[in-house]
């Protein structure tokens, strides 16, 4: 709509976080800069940055997974061909270190 282009216009990034393959084609045909793909499984992955890529080629959007990865599936959800990966998992429940600043004199 009129809003999407007000943002364009501001030079603001217009980011659409999907939950499915058709969400995504949904949103990719509204142009945004980034589509963030959230918890989808692998294959449905895979799928959707394929179909993005062959309908839009060069207009494709920035294609983004999140949600569900740790460090042990992120080369697996790199292999689908997305741009970008978030994870939580690097500062969600860190490690715990007993550190002390004392100091003496």
């Amino acid at each position: 709509g009129a809003w999407i282009e007000e943002l364009k216009e501001k030079g603001l990034p217009l980011i659409v976080e999907v939950a499915s393959q058709g969400d995504a084609m949904a949103a990719a045909a509204a142009k945004p800069d980034i589509i963030l793909c959230d918890n989808f499984k692998l294959p449905e992955l895979a799928q959707t940055v394929k179909e993005i890529r062959s309908h839009f080629g060069a207009e494709a959007p920035f294609l983004e997974a999140s949600g569900g990865v740790t460090l042990d599936c992120v080369r697996s959800i790199a292999l689908t061909g997305v741009d970008r990966i978030s994870t939580g998992a690097l500062t969600q429940n860190p490690p715990r270190v007993d550190l002390s600043l004392e100091m003496g004199s």
